[in-house]
């Protein structure tokens, strides 16, 4: 498998992409995977991950997380449940406060925080693979 980072630009996001695909959605902030299961439709955003968070993921339609690897927990279960996702990016909680609107490529690792105006301006859809 081949492991694309992308360089972040002043609006975006960087890291290692470990499941391909990209997805647009509403980003939900997990800090501890007891406290809020509900997470139909969005994309998780943690800052780690460990064995006690799998069942949060199927619910999910991407992953992002602040630490990591494409050996670590979030890599291998995305993977495994074929869920674009992106680890190892730098800054991630100290951007994201929840609800942000964002665009994630699982094959390059960017992540885009797309500003409301753009939402409504843009009649683009996003390709989704599955």
């Amino acid at each position: 498998a081949k492991v694309s980072q992308a360089n972040p630009d002043e609006d975006g996001l960087s890291g290692i992409g470990c499941y391909p695909g990209v997805v647009e959605g509403l980003v939900k902030i997990i800090t501890d995977p007891s406290s809020n299961m509900d997470l139909d439709g969005h994309i998780l955003v943690a800052e780690r991950t460990d064995p006690g968070w799998t069942p949060l993921f199927p619910a999910c339609k991407g992953i992002l997380v602040e630490r990591g690897s494409t050996l670590s927990h979030s890599a291998i279960i995305a993977r495994e449940l074929g869920i674009p996702a992106i680890v190892g990016i730098p800054g991630l909680l100290q951007k994201l406060q929840g609800n942000e609107h964002v665009r994630l490529d699982g094959t390059t690792g960017a992540v885009t925080v797309i500003q409301p105006s753009e939402l409504e301006n843009n009649s683009t859809k996003v390709r989704e693979f599955s």
